[in-house]
């Protein structure tokens, strides 16, 4: 009888279609259930700005976040909650201030790391919020001339 139907292309994709189908279920249920186990998942927005930084100095430059949730925005988050990491760029930077505008609005503060100055040029920077509601990232251009 399996020689009969491995015979039959329409039984092959069938077949093959149901075990698709049935990884497919399962992987869902994983993700899904890793999902309800840990954090929710924290929704960003964000906008930089050059602000006062120039190059060859360390003044400051802006990023604007906003962070949401599922269950709204999110308030009261703190310095320590927020990572911002240099993907493109030629300098790492350290957020040096942060205020929340209300909303889940934030405003970081940016400054080169260490004696670091501003090169003139594009950096493309990953904004990470964690905090106990859930995590999440996103990117953002600064542009430094």
């Amino acid at each position: 009888m399996a020689k009969s139907i491995a015979r039959q292309p329409w039984a092959v994709g069938l077949i093959l279609a149901g075990v698709t189908a049935t990884l497919f279920v399962v992987g869902s249920m994983t993700v899904g259930q890793a999902q309800s186990a840990s954090r929710g998942v924290l929704y960003l927005t964000a906008v930089a700005d050059e602000r006062l930084a120039d190059h060859g100095d360390r003044e400051e430059a802006s990023i604007v976040v906003t962070v949401n949730s599922s269950s709204g925005d999110q308030e009261g988050l703190l310095k320590g909650n927020f990572l911002i990491e240099t993907q493109i760029g030629s300098v790492n930077v350290a957020v040096t201030r942060l205020a929340s505008t209300g909303h889940g609005i934030y405003l970081l503060d940016i400054v080169p790391c260490g004696t670091n100055t501003w090169l003139k040029g594009r950096y493309v920077l990953s904004v990470h919020v964690s905090c106990p509601m859930g995590s999440g990232s996103t990117v953002t251009e600064l542009l430094i001339d």
